[in-house]
Order: structure tokens, then sequence, then C-alpha cells
């Protein structure tokens, strides 16, 4: 059960000025009972829990306040904050007795408890801040063995009643919990009843500023006037990541069957708070075993990339992902969440997954916004939103700020500022996205400065101080960071001008931090020389060499700077193939289809105007042929359908033919189709053959329609493949 206060928000508990007045008046109408002041005409100046008076007895003072305090709140109010003095208690803080009486100690505890929960407090105790507190008593109560139970397996989520299920899925979030809730038809609410509105004690937006003005900062001009989207036809992406990535719509069609793709679908629309890892070290360790879950934030982190990306696939299910994301955007806005809940035992914490979410969330916007059904009005409810959100990012370094003055450089591990981390890097980014959106200079300003912040923590030679206290992930996070400020200089571009000499105090231009971290990527252990500072056993091999643990880091998120200093390399990525987490690594925005197509001019967008009279729009029989290199000829292996229709082609599966040589119908259904008015065609993507596990390669097929065969699609493993077309009756 959740305590409601019998006080309205406005009305008071404590408020000094009030109780001043009231306590001299009392005391003045009881003067001759038990004060012995020489002039009683003066008005008695006190103020609550101070234990300040300018009157001889403070006993005899201090036990009129007590009498006062009742007597003005009257039994009910009393009542309500002694039951605040309470939860302070079981929070951890020493208010003293819960006798409803406001003194020394229950001013320390309410300062205590809003200063670690971040929230402005002047001593007046009014009704939403004593809810907040019988609100936190309420969140903080849990049953921490049933959750450690849950997430080391130890307890079933089928043996929980429904309102164990719901408590525990408001506080954390587990796949299996959810799921047992969805076979019981639970309609579980899980906002968490807390007043994340109140006024903040700190922001850290008066120190950016202060930080422009001390150290002489100036933003360069920039204009939010007619700003073109970045992806501003559904059509011309799809063709675009299709052509750059050849697997790519394929290993969407893999995705969308999986059971954490469908999982994560389902749940993140009901996500109405973002906590900092709610399941990390509840085992123990510091971090997650191998057997331990994961909460549903880890866990869908990459599948709410995921079911973006699949909108800009060419498989089957990629119009249903659009819809599906635009509605769960609509469910956000609507409930006005998800909100930054950056509070636990210990007060208010860094929000890292909030703003990695924020940022997937407003990319993901950004990147199917022309496929969705809004309207000016929708628009407009959204960017509203968004620009909340951005501002519940603020602050995102509560326990060591970078205040006003430049980031340090520490070679020692000495622990740094979220401020000078990846972190500003990627609020920047979020921030930026949403200032251009929202056509907004203050959010646009607040970007820059907090970008150029981070930059002050490079060092001369380009490299980030914050490697020197990670460890044998120091090379991740050097190239992490990267990828971040990659994507904040692309939206950057879109409003100004990109300054690559930019340096800020002595440090490593933007350009050398580029270089370096892609020296990194290429020779990880590079990083050693300044992390030296080793927090975990794993990081050693067998000689004692500290051995950095980079994952794959595909050098497409670094488009933005190798399109501007190294286009040659940017276009040698066209039609490479990564695995799923290699369209993740990212954070967010996958950016390179927009770097490609600026810079090689491909693909040209399918204008519907040219195939107004589209005489090749139909149904054909589809005949696949492999070369069969024992009998000298092409031999048809497969039959599916082909439907034309406005420059593009679909794919209904039929029969195959031959078992031994596919290919396999996961891959036929995957190829993409297009054609030009002319009935000039092409069809791409991965083809195998259906038995013996056989490796997938990059097919290529070019011809006539109105001839009716597509040719020369020979892959690196010398397959050769063609496609016979006929057209079928209407």
């Amino acid at each position: 059960m959740h305590s409601r206060s019998v006080l309205g928000a406005d009305e008071f508990l404590y408020n000094p000025q009030s109780h001043r007045f009231a306590i001299c008046a009392f005391a003045n109408e009881h003067e001759e009972t038990f004060l012995t002041a020489r002039r009683p005409q003066r008005p008695l100046e006190l103020k609550l829990g101070l234990g300040e008076a300018r009157m001889p007895n403070f006993k005899v003072i201090a036990s009129a306040l007590a009498v006062a305090v009742v007597g003005l709140l009257g039994p009910a109010r009393a009542a309500d904050l002694a039951e605040v003095q309470a939860a302070l208690a079981e929070l951890g803080h020493t208010p003293g007795p819960a006798d409803g009486k406001y003194g020394r100690r229950t001013d320390q505890a309410l300062r205590e408890l809003f200063r670690q929960a971040n929230i402005a407090f002047d001593g007046t105790l009014d009704g939403r801040r004593a809810q907040f507190v019988l609100d936190f008593r309420d969140f903080m109560r849990r049953d921490t063995d049933l959750l450690v139970g849950l997430v080391t397996r130890q307890v079933e989520p089928s043996s929980l009643t429904d309102a164990q299920i719901c408590d525990t899925l408001r506080v954390l979030p587990l796949r299996p919990t959810f799921e047992v809730a969805q076979a019981r038809g639970l309609a579980c609410d899980l906002a968490v009843r807390l007043d994340l509105d109140l006024p903040r004690r700190y922001l850290g937006l008066e120190e950016l500023e202060e930080y422009a003005a001390r150290n002489g900062v100036a933003v360069p001009d920039f204009s939010l006037e007619d700003v073109p989207p970045v992806y501003p036809d559904l059509g011309a992406t799809r063709v675009a990541f299709g052509t750059y990535n050849k697997d790519f719509s394929l290993m969407l069609e893999d995705m969308s069957r999986q059971a954490d793709f469908a999982f994560c679908r389902a749940w993140l629309p009901t996500v109405r708070h973002v906590m900092p890892d709610p399941s990390k070290n509840l085992d123990g360790t510091g971090s997650w075993r191998e057997e331990t879950l994961r909460d549903a934030q880890v866990y869908c982190q990459d599948g709410l990339h995921f079911l973006v990306l699949a909108g800009v696939g060419t498989h089957p299910g990629a119009a249903a992902a659009v819809a599906q994301f635009q509605g769960t955007v609509e469910a956000w806005v609507a409930a006005d969440a998800p909100r930054n809940l950056y509070l636990g035992r210990e007060g208010a914490n860094t929000n890292f997954p909030y703003i990695l979410m924020l940022n997937q969330i407003t990319s993901g916007v950004e990147l199917l916004r022309a496929g969705f059904t809004w309207g000016p009005e929708e628009d407009a409810r959204y960017a509203e939103w968004a620009r909340r959100r951005v501002d519940d990012i603020h602050p995102y370094e509560l326990n060591n700020p970078a205040g006003a003055g430049y980031c340090g450089r520490p070679t020692d591990g000495t622990y740094m500022s979220d401020e000078c981390m990846n972190a500003a890097a990627l609020a920047a980014q979020v921030t930026l996205r949403v200032g251009i959106l929202a056509k907004s200079p203050e959010l646009v300003r607040r970007a820059y400065l907090t970008f150029h912040r981070y930059l002050s923590a490079v060092r001369p030679d380009g490299s980030p101080a914050f490697d020197s206290m990670r460890g044998c992930y120091a090379a991740g996070y050097v190239s992490w960071a990267a990828m971040f400020s990659d994507a904040f200089l692309l939206q950057w571009g879109r409003i100004s001008q990109v300054d690559w000499d930019l340096s800020v105090n002595g440090g490593g231009t933007l350009r050398e931090m580029f270089e370096y971290a892609l020296r990194v990527v290429d020779s990880p252990n590079d990083v050693n020389e300044y992390a030296r500072v080793h927090r975990y056993g794993e990081c050693y091999d067998a000689a004692g060499n500290l051995r950095q643990r980079l994952g794959e880091d595909p050098l497409q998120f670094y488009s933005t700077y190798l399109a501007a200093h190294d286009p040659e390399r940017l276009k040698s990525l066209i039609g490479q193939t990564r695995d799923k987490y290699g369209y993740a690594r990212g954070g967010g925005p996958n950016y390179e289809a927009v770097n490609l197509m600026a810079l090689a001019g491909l693909p040209k967008a399918l204008d519907p105007a040219d195939y107004a009279e589209d005489r090749h729009a139909g149904r054909y029989r589809m005949a696949w042929q492999l070369y069969n290199d024992g009998l000298g000829r092409y031999e048809t292996t497969a039959v599916d359908t082909l439907t034309l229709s406005a420059g593009r082609g679909g794919i209904e599966l039929g029969k195959l033919m031959d078992h031994s040589m596919g290919p396999s119908d996961v891959f036929r259904r995957g190829l993409q189709v297009t054609y030009a008015p002319d009935g000039a065609a092409r069809a791409e993507g991965l083809l195998n053959y259906w038995c013996c596990d056989s490796p997938a390669e990059v097919v290529q097929l070019a011809g006539d329609l109105d001839g009716g065969v597509l040719t020369d699609g020979r892959t690196e493993g010398g397959r050769r493949y063609k496609i016979l077309l006929r057209r079928l009756p209407d």
C-alpha cells in the first residue's frame, strides 16, 4: 500500500515563516506564565530547529515551541509529521522520535534526504515534499531476498502472487517475470509513485554557463531555419541500408523470429521510468555472473535499436515494424514517459542507461519519421515530449561535477566526472538532436557547451583522459566515446560548420581525437600507455600482461569523420558484412547511410511519379537456376512468385525443387529486387545451398524484364545463379 497524506500539495506541515509568527503570538499570549523577559513587548525572534532566540530562558522557549507546533498543526497534522519522521528513520536517517514535533533532528534529517535526492528544500515541508518522503519510503520497501532470488534463478516467478509480480516488475523488470504477468493477463501499472517533478536542488546548467564565461567559450554561429530531415524518404533509406549492408534485411528477418525480439517489442511500450542498473550487483559480484539474469533495460538495450532498424529493412515485416515503433513512441508521449528515475538508497546517482535509451528513441524517430502517419500536431507533441526528456537528463553528474573549470587529464586512474567522459558526448548528441527538432537555441547552446567541456579532457595527443581508469576496457571506452562524438558532429554539421581543428585548453584537436581512436581500434593495446589502473582480474594474460578487451567496433560508426578526411576508406566499407551487434555499438544512430549517400551519390531514390504508367507491374513466375558444373548446364532449383510494383519487388515463396542445391527459403525471400521504368532490373542479396549448412554469399544479378532473364549472379565461391521471369495472367 502507498501512503497518502491528508495534506494538499500547497499545505504545510512546517513553514519557518508561519511558525515564527505563530510562536511569537503564542509566547506573548502566555508571557506571564512562562516568560521572564525585560521587554515582553519586543517580538520573539525564533527559527524552528536552529536554537536561535533573543530571550534568556531557552529551556522554557523550547517547551513553548513544542506546545506551539502541536497546537498549530492540530492532531491530524502532527500525526502526518509523525509518519514522515517514521519514514525518515526507516530510510536510515535520524529524525528523533516520531512525535509529530518539528525539531532540530527532524529538520536535519529532511535536509539530508532532500540533498541526497537532489530536491530543493529551504526548510519548508509542504504537502508535496511530505508526500515524497512517504512515497520514497514505500519505493525503497523492497524484498531484497526475493529480488536476489529472481535474478539468480532461485525463485520461480510463477510462484509469486499477482501483487508480487507487479511490485517486482516496477523496480526490477525481468523477462521471466514479465512473461508470467502476460500469461496471467495482469495489467500492472509500472509507474513508480514518486513526484519526479519537484524542483531539483542542482542541475549543473548554471555551472555550464559559468564554464563558458570563465573560459571565454563562444558558441559558433548556427541556423535552425529550414533544416532538412536527416532521412527525408523512407524508401530511399531502405535502399541505402540494403545497398551498403548486403546482409541487412536477412539479419533483421532472423532477429524478428527470436524470442528476445518479441519480448522487447512487448515490454518497451510499458516502460515508465529508467533506473541505473536495477539488476547489477544483486548477485554480489559488482556486476553479473554468467548465469545471473539481466534486467530488461540491459536485455533490450540492443533490442530497442533492432526494433527501429527493422523498419528500414525490406523483409516482409518492415512496414509492421514502423507502425509498431510509432505506436510505442505514442504510448510514451501520452504517458509523459519514460522518466529519469535516478534515485536509490544512497540518493541520486548518474543514470547513463536513461541517456542511452533517450538517444536510441530520438535517433529512431529521426530514422523512421518519414514512414509515420503523423501530422503537424503529433510532431509538435513529440517535440515537446523530447524537450522534457532532455531536460530530465540534468544533472547527469551529481557526486563529482566538473563545475565551471576545465576537465582534468589524469594518467593515474583518478576518477573523473561523467561530465568529462563518454556520458557527456552522448548527452551532447541527444540534446543537440532535440534542440534542432524543437528549434531551441537554448538546447543547441547547452549541447555545444557540454561537448566543448568534454573536449577539455582530451590530451594533446588526442587521447581522452578517462582511459587511465578503465583498465583492459579502456580501448572500448575510447572507441565508444569517439562514436558518440561522430554522431554529435553530424548533427552539428546540419546547422553550422564543423571545426575539425577545434582544440580546448591546449588539448588535441577533433581531428587528432578521431585519429587516436582509430589507431586504438586497429591496435587496442596502444592504449595501455595510459590504462595503468587495472581493477579487473580478467585483464591479464598468462604472462601477467595487460590485454585490452575490445569487441568489434565497425568503422561505419566513424562515418562523419571518414567522410570528411578519408572518404575512400568509408566507401570501401560498402557491402561489408557485420554481425547484428555490429549495428548497435554506436548507441543509437547508424549514420553511415547518410554519409555514404552524400559522398557516393548512391542510391537514387525511386520516384513514384516515374511509375505512373508502370507497364512492368504485375506478378511473375520466378525460376531460380544454379549452374551444375558436373552437367555443364543450369538447373532449376526453386520456383517462387515475384510481384512488381512502383520499382520494387516482393517475393512469395513457392516450391524448392532440389533440396540438395537450394537456395533456402529465408535467403530467397530476402533478395532485394528493384527495377527502372524502362525495365532494367537488379536483384541482390545473400544466397546459399539448402543442404550442408553452407555459408551464404553475396549475389548480384541484373537484366531486363522484357527479356525475362537476370544473369551474372556469380559469387566469390564460384557459384553461378540465374533467374528466369515469366509474366503471369492478371
